[in-house]
């Protein structure tokens, strides 16, 4: 299918295309209580194919040059002439797209080629297809003996099992589990020259847990993605699931709070800190709604907490960890703030051309250093510890973020009491001199970051 879906490209006029392709098979095991009751493999193959047309009009200015993008997503049982169809009608599409030109992406410098490799230009016209797998700046495979989830979810089955139904001592319950163990390849290959073959692995985990409350039952449902499958991790999370789902069933309405510590838990801990990547991303600052400057403060200079992230492509647990990027630009490790201080901006092909800035690339797994205050200490003032949000919202322009909170443990005036349908509204910029990171810190989906955030109150 490679070989014809490239025979077609070759035929094309086209500025460049990114052809990914991606085998994946999976082992999905369903229980009801803790009865297996279904058990069934998949094995799927898929290749989205980018085309990149380049084309001018005329404008206020004169002659204006566009590139623009489509996509064409194949099945492994299409026919070369649906294949073919299929990408005339994203080159279609990618002519009505105007993003204003730029260059297609290479790893020239990056790949090290020998000499005697041969490299197509992007001059903004037909790209040479000439350069194929043989020909490629940079063909490299990830190492393939990475950890398989299927193969832990075989060898570690009585101790997985033992981790979803042990008796952990509480009033709820598992109502019923979904496991679903993902391993495979993705291929990607470009008309600039990059090729590379690396393992892809997702382990996703559908929980649900149940409680008799005072008046009703209470149900609760979550679903997990990581990169790889952990026993110890998995029985953490059923143990926190089962925590939230008694509490969940005693939760009495939430009062109206005022100037209180706030303190978060869960995923909303990497989507608010999420909002420091796309701050440092050359979008945002090209769009204009970032505050990020090289070189300077992003926090006030009596912020509580200093800002320490780095982007890592290969952070090992991550669902999102790869060698390359959606450009195909070939991935490192960088540091976006240092003390504080913004030290790169994450880059895409795009808008580092726009910004004649180098492209060091857009990774998607980052890692957050938390402080020396232990999480424990949190806990020594009044506070309210928002564990699950209904809807956790963020804006990356605005900064705003916040939700109603299905549950929240509120300790004030010595009494603990968990409560239910509260909301909580900040703001970054504004909270953010405010805020304190856990010492500890915890695996999520794609980011290794605080267990907890502290937000002081004004």
């Amino acid at each position: 299918m490679r070989e014809t879906i490239l025979n077609i490209l070759k035929k094309k006029e086209l500025a460049g295309w990114i052809v990914t392709e991606e085998n994946l098979a999976s082992t999905e095991l369903f229980f009801v209580k803790n009865k297996l009751d279904q058990n069934r493999l998949c094995e799927t193959t898929e290749t989205t194919v980018e085309v990149f047309v380049d084309f001018e009009e005329a404008g206020e200015d004169g002659v204006e040059r566009y590139k623009g993008k489509g996509e064409a997503l194949l099945s492994a049982g299409d026919s070369a002439e649906e294949i073919e169809a299929r990408i005339d009608n994203a080159i279609v599409s990618a002519c009505f797209v105007k993003n204003k030109w730029y260059p297609m992406a290479t790893n020239d410098v990056r790949a090290k080629a020998p000499s005697s490799t041969s490299t197509p230009s992007d001059t903004g016209t037909t790209a040479s297809t000439s350069s194929m797998a043989s020909d490629t700046v940079s063909s490299m495979s990830s190492d393939t003996a990475s950890p398989s989830n299927t193969e832990t979810l075989k060898t570690q089955y009585d101790a997985l099992y033992e981790a979803l139904f042990a008796d952990y001592g509480m009033s709820s319950q598992v109502n019923s589990v979904e496991l679903f163990a993902v391993d495979g390849t993705r291929h990607v290959l470009t008309s600039t020259g990059t090729e590379v073959t690396y393992p892809v692995h997702r382990f996703v985990f559908e929980l649900v847990t149940d409680a008799k409350g005072a008046t009703e039952s209470v149900e609760i449902f979550n679903d997990y993605t990581f990169g790889l499958l952990d026993v110890e991790q998995m029985r953490d999370v059923v143990k926190t699931q089962l925590a939230d789902t008694e509490a969940r069933a005693a939760a009495v309405k939430a009062p109206k709070l005022e100037n209180i510590n706030v303190i978060l838990r869960g995923s909303a801990v990497e989507d608010l800190l999420s909002l420091y990547v796309v701050q440092a991303s050359d979008e945002a600052v090209y769009s204009g709604f970032s505050r990020a400057k090289i070189g300077e403060r992003f926090t006030g200079e009596n912020a509580l907490q200093p800002l320490n992230i780095r982007m890592d492509p290969s952070l090992s647990h991550a669902v999102d960890k790869a060698p390359i990027d959606k450009d195909g630009v070939l991935l490192h490790p960088y540091d976006l703030y240092r003390d504080s201080v913004v030290q790169n901006f994450r880059t895409s092909q795009q808008f580092s051309s726009y910004m004649d800035r180098e492209n060091i690339g857009s990774p998607i797994p980052f890692v957050v250093e938390g402080s020396d205050t232990p999480y424990e200490d949190f806990l020594d003032e009044d506070y309210l510890e928002i564990y699950v949000f209904s809807s956790f919202v963020s804006s990356p322009i605005e900064g705003d973020f916040g939700g109603e909170y299905r549950l929240a443990k509120l300790v004030q005036n010595g009494k603990t009491t968990f409560i239910t349908g509260g909301s909580l509204s900040e703001n970054l910029f504004e909270a953010q001199d405010r805020m304190v990171f856990s010492k500890e810190c915890e695996k999520r989906e794609n980011s290794l970051a605080p267990k907890a955030i502290l937000i002081r109150k004004k």
